[in-house]
């Protein structure tokens, strides 16, 4: 999932479709028509209508471990932290699965996530049946995908989005909902996802076997080619340096290069795709979130979507979430580059919208998913759910109008690749807060409370005339609430800079300092852009400490913190 947690920016304020032909009448794609065989015995359990039941038995002290798991961001994107996969922190427990009513002994649980979706209290879980006891499944299944849709308010985005590949003739994971259980404790719906492994690639390929690559903040560069995670158990990664390799070569060479080893149609289809749901945390934008697959039919890479609850996703545009075309991945970049390639590529870009984008259609699937989840959301998406949808169908709204606009007049050029993710110091901070709980969020923040603020980028002191404070109870997350404190500086050249913190209110009030974890306790500098609050810098490497800790209106909160600041990673 993404590596953007999509609260901080909030902080301070299956039929099976008809194949498609090209727009010239061409044929139909050599993978388009229905993913589901007819004697598949997996299809009832992806069936869009049936909500699975999923309940877990795992021994409490192992479940209390097993959601207690996270990501350090600092190990994580420290030092060189593209110079290979990025590993997992995630342990894997022994217990039972009982999936609508078969109960399946001595099976896997593991969480998952990369660090958007991660979640103490409903934490994403990959549950595996035939690892101690060869030849279980369920329905054919030997595997489970439980994804808590942590970024996607409205639950609805993921299933909505991998249909709508599939209906391009694109290979994607099945979607359908699960509600989930452990140990008898209601974790609500969850969006249950086909996993991408060799059950999916012999259903929808004519040969397995070949190499497939996870791509997580991945791409053909040398920045970014060593972060791709080999599922083969063969490493031989010679592919995918001959894809950079070919993407160095001048642009009168490129396709002659290239298309010898990617699927350039079919991932032109892809990166159309993307581009009309609006996957910012795909390839085509963040170079993240997507599979890729060497067919050895064809010895072609073929590109397969993942991680697709940031689609169908409205609102301001940013340097991570354009409205419009998605040129930031090195295969993206180049292509748009040729005059040819770009031609097809906006040309299938209007083909998708005009054939695949059913506003209509979408509409009344939005509402029928809603029907079947809403009864059974955990009382976390709750409050999340009515905003959520609002969001989804204003995009299927307007969708039509904007891409027109911006086909009409796409851009000329491309801009620069994108710069390598790992931590860069960018200064330090150092605050003092004195307000009330009570008033995170208030209309006018500058009256709330002071405090101080000490801020240095690039080894100068910013100028700074003016902080007030803020504190109070953050329900705006999809986690859960967060205990928040607020400071908000006028700067010295009548701008506005602030800095947000959030932790888990299980950790306030507390005795003594406590560190920056980027989990538990999170914080996050941001630079206003008109009305626009923009991700500047995170804060690690130091602590956080309550002097007062009021829990009801007007009680005092003060204290102080002091921390060294990273460039933001993740762009705008």
């Amino acid at each position: 999932m993404s590596p953007t947690r999509p609260f901080l920016l909030a902080l301070l304020v299956c039929g099976c479709p008809a194949p498609l032909t090209t727009p010239d009448g061409g044929a139909p794609r050599p993978d388009a028509g229905s993913p589901v065989d007819a004697g598949d015995p997996t299809a009832p359990l992806f069936e869009k209508t049936h909500l699975v039941q999923v309940d877990v038995e795992l021994p409490p002290a192992d479940w209390e471990t097993l959601r207690n798991q996270t990501r350090d961001l600092f190990t994580l994107l420290g030092g060189d932290c593209t110079a290979q996969p990025f590993p997992s922190p995630f342990t894997t427990f022994e217990g039972t699965v009982t999936v609508d009513g078969t109960r399946l002994t001595r099976a896997t649980i593991k969480k998952k996530g990369f660090l958007g979706s991660l979640s103490i209290y409903r934490p994403s879980l990959k549950l595996k049946f035939d690892e101690y006891l060869d030849g279980q499944v369920v329905s054919g299944l030997d595997a489970m995908t439980l994804n808590n849709a942590q970024q996607d308010p409205a639950i609805v985005r993921q299933c909505l989005g991998y249909a709508l590949f599939a209906k391009a003739g694109l290979v994607a994971p099945r979607c359908n909902y699960a509600h989930v259980r452990v140990n008898g404790a209601d974790l609500g719906v969850y969006a249950h996802v086909e996993a991408i492994d060799k059950d999916l690639l012999r259903r929808r390929f004519d040969k397995a076997g070949g190499n497939l690559y996870e791509g997580t903040l991945s791409d053909f560069n040398p920045t970014f080619e060593r972060t791709f995670d080999l599922k083969n158990t063969v490493v031989d990664r010679s592919d995918l340096a001959a894809v950079t390799a070919a993407l160095t070569v001048p642009d009168a060479e490129l396709l002659a290069r290239l298309e010898p080893l990617v699927d350039v149609t079919q991932f032109i289809d892809f990166w159309a795709m993307e581009t009309l749901l609006r996957h910012w945390d795909g390839y085509a934008s963040n170079t993240n979130n997507f599979f890729i697959y060497r067919d050895p039919s064809t010895s072609k890479f073929v590109f397969i979507p993942w991680g697709a609850d940031a689609v169908f996703t409205s609102g301001v545009a940013t340097t991570d979430n354009p409205d419009g075309l998605l040129l930031r991945g090195e295969l993206t970049r180049r292509l748009y580059q040729l005059p040819e390639t770009r031609a097809r590529y906006l040309a299938r870009v209007r083909f998708m919208l005009d054939t695949v984008f059913d506003e209509a259609a979408l509409r009344a699937e939005v509402s029928r998913m809603e029907a079947l989840v809403r009864p059974l959301m955990h009382p976390i998406q709750q409050p999340q759910l009515a905003g959520g949808l609002a969001n989804v169908r204003r995009f299927i709204d307007t969708r039509r109008t904007v891409l027109l606009g911006v086909l009409a007049n796409p851009p000329a050029a491309v801009g620069a690749a994108r710069p390598s993710p790992c931590l860069a110091r960018l200064g330090s901070i150092a605050a003092t807060f004195e307000t009330t709980w009570g008033t995170l969020g208030a209309p006018n923040p500058f009256m709330t409370g002071v405090g101080t603020l000490d801020l240095t980028l690039g080894g100068a002191p910013v100028p700074i005339t003016f902080v007030s404070s803020g504190a109070g109870l953050d329900t705006g997350g999809n986690d859960g609430p967060r205990v928040g404190v607020n400071i908000v500086a006028l700067l010295g050249d009548g701008g506005v800079s602030a800095a947000a913190v959030r932790l888990e209110p299980a950790l306030y009030p507390s005795a003594g300092p406590q560190p920056f974890d980027l989990f538990n306790r999170i914080g996050v500098t941001f630079e206003f852009q008109g009305q626009q609050a923009v991700p500047q810098g995170l804060l690690g490497n130091g602590t956080l400490e309550f002097t007062d800790a009021g829990t009801v209106d007007g009680g005092r909160v003060s204290g102080h913190f002091a921390a060294e600041l990273y460039r933001w990673p993740f762009g705008g």
